[in-house]
């Protein structure tokens, strides 16, 4: 990376697919499978199986901006590095669709009369991070990687914020029986 090589006090924080608060569902590649079960399923359609990736929410990214900021100041040294945020567990865009489901309360059936389901193996895609846990492991900051919430439960919040109840009670709770 030229930027690395410039000397100086650069470095780079890959991250997984980012979530957090939005103003409209297909913000995220996360949240815009919502549009896949509402406001009515989408019979059909097609929904990866085979490629589970990792989220990270905002604030976990923030909180390591922080750390790292922190980290800086307090030994006073160029930092130049590549880290990884350590990646959470992987979920295929099918999984995180069950989740979404779920918490909309929509009954999604997989095959026939719902989503179409693609992929024969599962493939997990995930960041090393080991070594942004040592740095902070070293300087005592190994608190600053810990998740404050799991993706369904970010999902959760997300979901409930940008869809009103309301919305919710106008839609059949099984909509392919509709």
């Amino acid at each position: 990376v030229v930027l690395l090589g410039g000397g100086g006090d650069v470095g780079i924080l890959r991250i997984p697919v980012l979530l957090g608060p939005l103003e409209k569902i297909g913000e995220s590649s996360v949240t815009v499978l919502a549009k896949l079960v509402f406001p009515r399923v989408k019979v059909g359609e097609t929904v990866d199986d085979s490629f589970a990736r990792s989220s990270a929410h905002v604030r976990e990214v923030a909180n390591v901006c922080v750390g790292l900021a922190e980290i800086r100041v307090e030994t006073a040294t160029d930092t130049q590095a590549i880290w990884h945020l350590p990646s959470s567990p992987p979920f295929t865009d099918w999984e995180i669709t069950q989740m979404i489901s779920k918490i909309l309360k929509i009954d999604v059936q997989r095959g026939e009369g719902g989503l179409s389901v693609a992929g024969a193996s599962k493939v997990a895609i995930s960041l090393d991070g080991s070594t942004l846990q040592d740095l902070f492991a070293t300087h005592g900051k190994a608190h600053v990687l810990q998740r404050a919430a799991t993706l369904e439960e970010d999902l959760n919040a997300i979901l409930t914020a940008l869809i009103p109840s309301a919305a919710l009670k106008q839609h059949p709770i099984d909509p392919l029986a509709a």
